[in-house]
């Protein structure tokens, strides 16, 4: 049901203030670059605001689509770090990971927001899980090359 107070700027602070940090966290653990990140929260608020909203679906759904288009656009900085389990997952496995275990969306919500069925979202999920399931069990039993840079 669409916010009645949707098209007043107020109300809309509101909806924005609700979900800044959830849209934050998604964008940046697609980019994994602070000031990236904002940008593309900022236009993709924008965006909703001034041309997207077509009352079928809830802000939030509609926000978090606007920045998975895009951030999946943007020649951002990959996700870095040490050993970082999403670093090397593609992003049709990556972005359902996030939606769903990191943001709680419902199976129905990520497969709208990323454009696909539910059947495809609930496939790709069920991989990544078991690949950072897989990157914990190597990281615990150590890596030869931890092993390695230990004996110097």
């Amino acid at each position: 049901m669409p916010d009645p107070h949707f098209n007043s700027l107020v109300g809309f602070n509101r909806q924005v203030v609700r979900f800044q940090e959830e849209a934050f966290t998604l964008a940046y653990d697609l980019l994994g670059n602070e000031a990236a990140a904002v940008d593309i929260v900022q236009g993709a608020f924008s965006i909703v605001y001034c041309h997207a909203w077509d009352g079928r679906c809830s802000i939030r759904l509609k926000v978090l689509r606007q920045l998975v288009r895009d951030c999946t656009r943007c020649q951002g900085v990959p996700v870095t770090g040490e050993a970082h389990p999403l670093t090397n997952l593609p992003v049709s496995e990556r972005l359902p990971l996030l939606l769903v275990d990191r943001l709680g969306l419902t199976y129905p919500e990520a497969a709208w927001v990323l454009h696909c069925s539910m059947k495809k979202v609930s496939g790709n999920l069920a991989q990544a899980r078991r690949k950072v399931a897989e990157f914990g069990r190597v990281r615990r039993a150590g890596s030869p090359i931890d092993n390695a840079n230990s004996d110097r």
